[in-house]
Parts: C-alpha cells; sequence; structure tokens
C-alpha cells in the first residue's frame, strides 16, 4: 500500500531529468531493481542497488532532492537535510511523517485515508490518472505533476 505507481515515478523521473537533475533510485533486492531499472534507465537514471546503508548515506546526503514514500531512506533523507518530499497514502504523516528543516510530506485526499493498511482495502470506483488506473487509489490524488510542484518549491539551488 506504500507503493507509489510505476507510471508516476515514470512521468516525474522525465520532469526531473528534462530539468537538469540527475536521477537515481535505491534499490535493495532484485525485485527493487527491476523495478529501479524500469524507472530511471529511459531517462538515463543511476540505480543504486545492493550498497548497504554506509554505502548509501554519503551518496544520499549529496543530493539536492529526495522524493519517497514513508520509508525508511526517505526518513534518512530529511535527517541528513536533503530537502525532502515524502508521499504518504495509507500511512499517517502526522504520526509518521518526515521531520527536518527541509522536509515536507504531504498526505493523499481520499476517504480511506489513512487507513495505516498494508493491504488497500479499497472497493469504491477506479481511480484514474491520463487513463491509467491508479493503485492504490488514494494516489490518484498524489498525482506527479503535483509532486513535481511540490518538488521544485523544495530543490535547494547550489546543490549537485
Amino acid at each position: 500500500s506504500k507503493h507509489w505507481p510505476d507510471a508516476f515515478w515514470r512521468v516525474l523521473a522525465q520532469e526531473a531529468r528534462a530539468a537538469g537533475h540527475e536521477i537515481a533510485l535505491p534499490a535493495g533486492n532484485a525485485a527493487e531493481t527491476a523495478r529501479a531499472n524500469a524507472i530511471a534507465g529511459p531517462v538515463g537514471g543511476a540505480v543504486w542497488s545492493g550498497m548497504g546503508l554506509a554505502d548509501l548515506i554519503p551518496l544520499l546526503g549529496q543530493s539536492a532532492l529526495a522524493i519517497g514514500v514513508d520509508s525508511g531512506l526517505t526518513h534518512l533523507a530529511a535527517a541528513l537535510d536533503v530537502p525532502t518530499l515524502a508521499l504518504y497514502g495509507s500511512t499517517d504523516s502526522a504520526l509518521t511523517g518526515c521531520r527536518g528543516r527541509h522536509a515536507r510530506s504531504v498526505q493523499a485526499e481520499f476517504p480511506c485515508v489513512p487507513c495505516r493498511a498494508r493491504e488497500c482495502a479499497y472497493r469504491g470506483p477506479a481511480q484514474a490518472w491520463s487513463g491509467i488506473t491508479v493503485e492504490p487509489a488514494c494516489y490518484a490524488s498524489l498525482p506527479p505533476e503535483r509532486v513535481w510542484a511540490w518538488a521544485r518549491e523544495l530543490a535547494a539551488p547550489g546543490r549537485p
């Protein structure tokens, strides 16, 4: 229930790349690596796979911007004072939102949010974005165009 849709990530990566940003996605296992390659590959992005925290910390700390869901790496980016945009669907940003001078947590706007469920139980009308059904449905309220607008506000000038 924490997975922001891959189609959204691909559009976000395209927007960031078009704005001149380098793209890098961390991946901890084979499934995450395949997903990261499918998102980053088309825009010439890097995939940081098979790395431990000791290797990721300096890379993440040098980043100009981090965008992620409610995960340990998103919280780590905020703790490293990287401008961080955290996306919340099923989890509650009021309870577990990213904290920091340059961190912003945005909560999906949907009737059942925050449900805190591991599996989405929404059975109402399908939610769509650009003709694609969005799952989990709550993320339809956090489309990539909106997320990119927030990210641009957070991006710190002068960072690589």
